[in-house]
């Protein structure tokens, strides 16, 4: 579970180590605190003659030929967060980068169509709900990307739900609310959402439950330059 497994990195457990005695074979909290430093048996002796797992690296600290022209100050601790955050995502999931060409001309004419109905309602509506539920789609013919690898139970866990994280730049740090069960929302709804957590961000409000559950896959906002029409004219952004 993930819980166990941040449980076991704040411990400094390597959880492949640790023998399970949860149901169905999997690790539990109780594991990690009774863990002892010894390898767990069974995997010993799948594999007697496997090398050792490398250690990890220590954290070399900065080190600079110049001190006199630097400024230290303490991190806050939502950036010590944000960095551990950041860290982990960079061990345990696959980096990808896909640039792609997209045909917009429909898209640009629904929301011309209902800009000033979302607006009567004081709702902004932009692109990016119309992202959220293309990601949606997406998800939903291809369920391999709704999906995370168990390492402990060695199983592969199919979400069946979509949740989708809006990545949000603020000057306190970087935050992503959770838009929840964004299948079930509709482009007002989802909208409203984005509006009113960016601006909770940005004034540093932004409530846990706005960041909690597992989210699907997150959406990074981006300024879009592209050719030509039809698609989005250059430096039409996501947010305007």
């Amino acid at each position: 579970m993930p819980s166990v497994r941040q449980y076991a990195r704040d411990k400094g457990v390597d959880i492949t180590a640790v023998t399970p005695t949860g149901k169905h074979g999997q690790i539990v909290k109780a594991d990690i605190d009774n863990f002892n430093g010894a390898a767990a048996p069974a995997a010993a002796a799948a594999a007697p003659a496997a090398a050792a797992a490398p250690a990890a690296a220590p954290i070399k600290p900065y080190v600079s030929d110049e001190p006199e022209l630097e400024t230290r100050e303490p991190m806050s601790m939502v950036r010590k967060v944000i960095a551990k955050a950041m860290r982990t995502s960079k061990d345990i999931s696959p980096h990808v980068t896909s640039f792609q060409d997209v045909e917009v001309s429909a898209l640009m004419a629904n929301r011309k169509k209902y800009k000033q109905a979302a607006a009567d309602k004081e709702i902004h509506l932009t692109f990016l709900p119309y992202i959220v539920k293309a990601m949606v789609a997406v998800l939903k013919e291809f369920p391999e990307f709704n999906a995370s690898i168990d390492s402990a139970s060695e199983e592969i866990v199919y979400k069946h739900y979509f949740n989708v994280g809006i990545a949000t730049d603020t000057p306190h740090g970087l935050y992503v609310p959770n838009i929840k069960n964004a299948d079930s929302k509709g482009l007002f709804e989802i909208a409203k959402e984005i509006t009113d957590n960016t601006q909770a961000a940005y004034d540093n409000k932004l409530s846990a439950k706005a960041m909690s559950g597992v989210q699907s896959l997150s959406v990074t906002l981006v300024q879009l330059v592209v050719a030509s029409s039809p698609q989005l004219s250059t430096n039409q952004k996501l947010l305007s």
